[in-house]
């Protein structure tokens, strides 16, 4: 019947409820889905409301000359190497920055499958980028190469490149690690600058935020976008207690050369790559 402009209907009540074996299933999952989701969302309650993990003071930028004395900050990008152009610009973008905001010593690393000659490619430019090419180093992964305990993918390709006469740093420089497609902005800068200043012998995690430039697929985006809720809560609570209880991401990742030549490096083995 109609009151006012509103429908109303009644739909009785049901004296016995009766489930179907495939509304049996349907409710298993469910619940088989709460408990599997259950403790992600406990960490990123805690993560969001546990105050030492969120009341940080506001970055304000500012240049850093003491604590940081000598120590090169390498900017390593990991890459298969299957689109070349998007790390030469992607490393093209970032050394721009660099060159404005950086207030100390700092390379360029590509750690790639393939080879990719990022160096002649700066150096084609003009004159003026001759210099800043002996900033940028690629590091080659064989195809042959092997780890101890089998480690694949990504962590295969930063253990080849801790071994010794791959790279330049020493153990007390810092290594910032980069997707090929990640990109660093002033406030980044700052942040690495300011954390290494106050935190010179811990691993330290960054933002990474989405949709800031052009926009190929909007879906993946926004599937993507929900990534930044794991850097505001979990990522930061983990962090803030020291310990990576669910693990940790691979980008923007600020560590020091000494702890990622310890204990193994990352031979973690074809389970933790």
């Amino acid at each position: 019947w109609m009151r006012g402009g509103e429908k109303c209907m009644f739909y009785g009540v049901c004296d016995e409820l009766t489930l179907t074996p495939v509304s049996w299933f349907v409710s298993c999952l469910h619940l088989v889905w709460f408990v599997a989701i259950f403790p992600f969302f406990i960490h990123l309650a805690v993560g969001f409301f546990l105050p030492t993990s969120v009341c940080f003071g506001r970055k304000t930028p500012r240049r850093i000359a003491g604590g940081m004395a000598g120590r090169i900050v390498s900017f390593r990008v990991v890459t298969k190497g299957e689109n070349p152009s998007l790390v030469r610009e992607t490393c093209a973008r970032n050394i721009g920055k660099l060159l404005d905001r950086a207030p100390f010593p700092w390379i360029v690393e590509v750690v790639t499958d393939r080879f990719l000659d990022i160096r002649q490619s700066f150096r084609s430019f003009s004159e003026d980028h001759f210099e800043v090419a002996e900033r940028v180093y690629e590091i080659l992964v064989p195809d042959d190469y092997r780890t101890e305990k089998g480690t694949l993918y990504k962590a295969r390709a930063l253990n080849y490149a801790n071994r010794d006469g791959m790279s330049t740093l020493g153990d007390d420089d810092i290594v910032v690690h980069l997707d090929e497609e990640t990109l660093i902005d002033e406030s980044s800068i700052d942040g690495i600058a300011q954390f290494i200043n106050d935190n010179p012998n811990r691993i330290g995690i960054g933002l990474i935020v989405y949709g800031q430039d052009l926009i190929v697929n909007p879906w993946m985006t926004m599937a993507d976008s929900f990534r930044i809720t794991d850097d505001y809560t979990k990522h930061r609570l983990y962090f803030t207690l020291g310990a990576p209880l669910l693990g940790m991401k691979g980008s923007f990742v600020v560590m020091p050369v000494s702890i990622e030549r310890g204990g193994g490096g990352w031979d973690l083995g074809p389970d933790g790559s």
